[in-house]
């Protein structure tokens, strides 16, 4: 009968051992985004929500000097971009985002950030990644990837007050590149895909000005960058 009871007590120990660890709830972590630059902002996010699902947040805009709340996950790390009418704060990972008064995506450079005490609150702030508000950051991109590489030429007003003609950008798919970056608001732009076997170019000419590449005279387009820098071309 003793043997019988010792034998019961040592199933029961064992059924005890290998019951599961109760499961317990993981800290859910709040990321905040505070604007500190003198332009409004907009941002988006991804991350993988309290739910486990991988979204990309919607753009959002804050206001100079608002924090809003921007992620919640239970994981560690996520990724944001940011940018304003001037600037994007670059990132190492492409991402599209829907843009709805664009009616399209447009791939835009998310960086990754770790989430600890110090880093609740991220703070977008333009003094300590520009120097300065005033200057102009343009970019360019496609909105379709039917075509083969596309490449870029702006003539713009350096930050040394001279004029120059920049060339050539390389473009390809869905995807986005940033020019030089300048004090001025107007720029112009040549578009251009491979040459022909002939030698000769098919591409997006503008009849505001010619400026010369290597002795080549381009027809280029004047843009007034005021309240958007992203500069689109469709197929």
């Amino acid at each position: 009968m003793a043997l019988n009871f010792a034998r019961a007590t040592i199933a029961i120990l064992l059924a005890v051992f290998a019951l599961p660890a109760p499961v317990t709830a993981q800290t859910v972590n709040t990321v905040y985004f505070r604007n500190d630059c003198s332009l409004s902002m907009k941002f988006a996010a991804h991350y993988v929500t309290p739910f486990d699902r991988e979204v990309t947040s919607d753009i959002r805009t804050i206001e100079p000097g608002e924090t809003i709340e921007g992620v919640k996950t239970r994981e560690g790390t996520y990724s944001y971009v940011a940018f304003d009418r001037h600037r994007e704060w670059y990132g190492e990972t492409y991402r599209e985002v829907y843009v709805p008064a664009r009616r399209t995506f447009i791939p835009l450079p998310f960086r990754e950030r770790t989430i600890n005490a110090e880093t609740s609150t991220q703070v977008i702030n333009c003094k300590d990644t520009y120097g300065d508000d005033a200057k102009i950051q343009p970019r360019v991109y496609l909105s379709c990837d039917s075509v083969g590489p596309v490449y870029f030429a702006m003539r713009y007003k350096a930050l040394d007050g001279e004029w120059k003609t920049f060339s050539w950008s390389k473009v390809e798919g869905r995807a986005q590149v940033s020019l030089p970056m300048t004090w001025n608001s107007i720029i112009y732009l040549f578009a251009r895909l491979d040459a022909n076997e002939d030698g000769s170019i098919d591409g997006w000419a503008g009849e505001d000005a010619e400026f010369e590449i290597k002795g080549r005279s381009y027809g280029f387009k004047k843009y007034t960058l005021t309240d958007e820098t992203m500069i689109g071309y469709g197929c």
